[in-house]
C-alpha cells in the first residue's frame, strides 16, 4: 500500500502527542492517511459522456454517464448477462473500438514487469450482444484496429491479429522465441528505460501494423530465484548491464491485405535506440525515431510503409543528452 509524500510529512509533522494517538489501524486498516483519488473513468469521443465500472453485489456494470450533470444514461455492459460459457467475465480494463460500437473486455491480470501484464481478452460487439474471445490464451496488448474489425495482439513473443468479420486468427510472424527474439512487445530495456510495452502500431488505415523485432539473442542473461514455493524457482531473461550487448532492434511494417511484411531503414548502425514510432496522417508513411545510444542525438526518419525505404526529415543534436 503506498502513502504520498504529502501524507507521510502531515504525520511527520504532527506533535508527539498526537503521534501517540496514532495506531497500526490508522495506518493499515482505516486507511487514515491514504490519498483520496478519483474513481477511474473514460471520457467518449463526443466528449460530452464517460463511462465507468460500477459495482452491484457481484456484478461490475458499464455505465455511461453525462460528464456536465453526472446524470446516468445507461449500461452498455452487465456481466450478470452478458457471460461467455455460463462464466461471467470480470472486467479488470476495457477500451472502446475507434467508432464505440465494441468493447474490448481485458481481465485475469498477470503482471511481467513495471508496465506489462498478460490478460485474458474478449470482444463484446454492443450491436449484436456477442462475446468473442480473442485466443484461449493470456495474452499482450490486445488493441483494436481503427476500423474496428480486427484486433492484435502478442502471443508466445509473436505478433497476430484476431479478424472480428471472419472469427480466424493470422500470424504477422512466426520467429518469436523467448530470450531470443521478441516481437511486438518491447525488452525488458525498453519497457523500463522508455516506458512503453506494446510495441507496434496500426496504421490509420487499418491496412498496415508496424511493429518492432527485438534480437536479444547476444544479451547476457539474468537469473532471479523466485521465492513462489518451499524451494525457489530460477526466472531467467536477458538483462544488460553497462557497457554490455542491447537488443539489435528492427522495426517492420506488414501488408494485411499481402501479408507482405516489409523492413525500415533505420541504418547500418545496430547499437542505437528507436524509442518511439508515429504513423503520420499519410497511412503509407510511418515515422521512426532514431537516437544514438549515447542519446545526444535525435533524428527523425519517414519511411515508406510498401518499401521500407526512409529519409531523414529532423535531426536534433545536444553535446549531453536530447530529451
Amino acid at each position: 500500500m503506498r502513502y504520498s509524500c504529502l501524507a507521510l510529512l502531515f504525520i511527520a509533522q504532527l506533535s508527539f502527542a498526537q503521534k501517540k494517538q496514532i495506531t497500526l489501524e490508522d495506518i493499515w486498516v482505516k486507511n487514515t492517511f491514504r490519498t483520496k483519488v478519483v474513481p477511474g473513468f473514460n471520457a467518449m469521443t463526443d466528449g460530452k459522456l464517460y463511462t465507468q465500472i460500477d459495482k452491484e453485489g457481484d456484478r461490475q456494470l458499464l455505465r455511461i454517464y453525462d460528464l456536465k450533470t453526472g446524470k446516468q444514461e445507461r449500461t452498455i455492459f452487465d456481466n450478470g448477462e452478458r457471460t461467455l460459457d455460463g462464466k461471467q467475465l470480470s472486467l479488470d480494463d476495457y477500451a472502446f473500438s475507434k467508432d464505440e460500437k465494441k468493447i474490448l473486455i481485458r481481465n485475469e491480470s498477470q503482471p511481467i514487469y513495471r508496465r506489462s501484464a498478460l490478460y485474458r481478452s474478449y470482444v463484446y460487439d454492443m450491436a449484436t450482444g456477442k462475446v468473442l474471445q480473442v485466443d484461449t490464451a493470456k495474452v499482450l496488448h490486445a488493441g483494436f484496429s481503427p476500423d474496428g474489425n480486427k484486433v492484435a495482439f502478442v502471443s508466445g513473443n509473436n505478433l497476430y491479429y484476431k479478424d472480428l468479420k471472419t472469427g480466424g486468427t493470422v500470424a504477422v510472424t512466426t520467429d518469436g522465441e523467448v530470450n531470443k527474439i521478441i516481437n511486438g512487445n518491447c525488452d525488458w530495456v525498453y519497457e523500463e528505460e522508455f516506458g512503453f510495452t506494446r510495441a507496434f502500431e496500426w496504421s490509420p488505415d487499418s491496412k498496415h501494423l508496424a511493429f518492432y523485432r527485438f534480437d536479444e539473442s547476444n544479451v547476457p542473461q539474468y537469473i532471479l530465484p523466485m521465492y513462489t514455493g518451499l524451494y525457489p524457482n530460477n526466472y531467467t531473461y536477458k538483462y544488460p548491464k553497462a557497457g554490455e550487448p542491447n537488443s539489435v532492434v528492427q522495426i517492420k511494417v506488414y501488408d494485411v491485405n499481402s501479408a507482405r511484411t516489409v523492413t525500415a531503414n533505420v541504418g547500418t548502425e545496430t547499437d542505437q535506440y528507436i524509442p518511439r514510432i508515429k504513423w503520420t496522417k499519410d497511412a503509407s508513411k510511418l515515422c521512426v525515431y532514431r537516437l544514438n545510444r549515447l542519446q545526444n542525438k535525435l533524428e527523425l526518419l519517414l519511411a515508406d510503409a510498401g518499401t521500407g525505404n526512409s529519409s531523414i526529415i529532423y535531426t536534433e543534436e545536444n553535446p549531453y543528452y536530447v530529451e
